[in-house]
């Protein structure tokens, strides 16, 4: 049966976070969104996340929440993945379990995704005054010329293609994840790429973000694999379709 509303919420080695970042999101939507289908997802954890999770969905009522672990490591991407192919709302979104684009920001982007097809993706590249809390200069400066070379690489038009805190509708969410394949930070742009080739309209938003201390992403490591990705996105688009 569909519902009005999916989120999940990918979580790795978040025991540390899980109470303060996914117990705001629950209490947001329980207050706000009753009857949301909420799925996290724990992909391979080896801090107890699963664990402190199953205890803050203990007498959960206002929204219908449940834990999917998965048996390893799969990256964000794989994470994300799972969650999204066992929704069945008619939006489908998914945000990031350190609450850094507050779960607020949802009522901003739902109205705008005006049909099955539709995709709309936070932005932190368009208004940057939205940003409370900056991470290092050098962190930043980084990961916003990443963000560029990710885009030329692929043609991609948006500001900002890696903020986790995206909406699907119905439509959209299937065709793009039952096609995704890249199972690490990249996903997202991977997710944007087929969005673009099957003609979903996808909307930039600006949202409200800060740096939530001990990010997941290791910086160097982390940004050659999602070129590595990349490149393989950009090489399967440039791919002969067969006849």
């Amino acid at each position: 049966m569909t519902v009005p509303l999916s989120v999940v919420i990918p979580m790795f080695n978040e025991a540390e976070r899980v109470e303060a970042g996914v117990g705001a999101i629950l209490s947001y939507l329980g207050e706000r969104h009753p009857g949301t289908e909420v799925i996290l997802v724990d992909d391979g954890s080896t801090d107890g996340t699963a664990e402190v999770a199953r205890a803050l969905l203990l007498g959960q009522t206002r929204v219908s929440a449940r834990l999917v672990v998965l048996d390893r490591n799969r990256g964000k991407g794989g994470a994300v993945r799972e969650g999204l192919l066992q929704c069945r709302g008619a939006i489908r979104a998914f945000v990031d379990a350190d609450n850094a684009t507050p779960i607020e920001e949802l009522d901003q982007l739902l109205p705008l995704v005006g049909s099955a097809q539709t995709v709309v993706i936070g932005s932190r590249g368009i208004d940057r005054t939205k940003i409370s809390r900056r991470q290092s200069w050098w962190r930043e400066g980084m990961g916003r010329g990443f963000n560029l070379l990710l885009r030329l690489a692929v043609g991609l038009p948006y500001r900002d293609t890696q903020c986790g805190f995206k909406l699907f509708g119905q439509r959209a969410a299937e065709v793009c994840f039952s096609r995704q394949t890249v199972m690490g930070f990249a996903f997202d742009v991977e997710l944007l790429c087929i969005a673009r080739s099957e003609g979903f309209p996808v909307v930039e938003v600006p949202v409200r973000w800060r740096h939530v201390p001990r990010s997941r992403v290791r910086l160097v490591r982390d940004s050659l694999m999602m070129a590595r990705d990349a490149w393989s996105v950009r090489r399967r688009l440039r791919r002969p379709s067969s006849p």
